[in-house]
């Protein structure tokens, strides 16, 4: 370990992950607009039927939003966070969200025996779906 490293309790990320997921009103990290400040995502005040000049009939909406993002490591928390306000907050206040993570971790020598043991018992305690576990390739 050095300066730069972070250790987080899974079990204890995991529910601060939870409970800051939670929608909060939101202010910082707002574009002027009410929106993300992301081009194409979050423009407008909310209020509108979608609807502008040229635009699509309202009675076609989009009814599904998927995404997929790769997080940092070492910034994964912050980066959840971020994601949790600028884009879990809003789907949450139009319709059903589900959130999925997927974790993929590969070690060239293999994981040491005390990593395989602890992540097991980590993920069977944090309800992981049936199926997450170590393989060999």
């Amino acid at each position: 370990m050095n300066a730069g490293t972070l250790v987080v309790k899974p079990s204890i990320a995991v529910i601060q992950l939870a409970e800051d997921a939670i929608p909060h009103e939101r202010t910082e990290g707002q574009g002027p607009d009410g929106g993300s400040g992301i081009d194409g995502l979050g423009s407008g005040d909310g209020s509108g039927d979608g609807a502008s000049p040229g635009s699509p009939d309202p009675a076609a909406r989009q009814t599904v939003f998927h995404g997929v993002v790769s997080l940092d490591p070492v910034r994964a928390v912050k980066e959840f966070q971020e994601l949790a306000d600028e884009i879990f907050v809003n789907l949450q206040t139009d319709g059903e969200l589900e959130i999925v993570i997927e974790i993929r971790a590969t070690a060239a020598d293999g994981f040491a025996d005390g990593t395989v043991r602890t992540v097991i018992e980590n993920s069977r305690v944090l309800k992981f779906n049936p199926g997450a576990g170590f393989e060999s390739e």
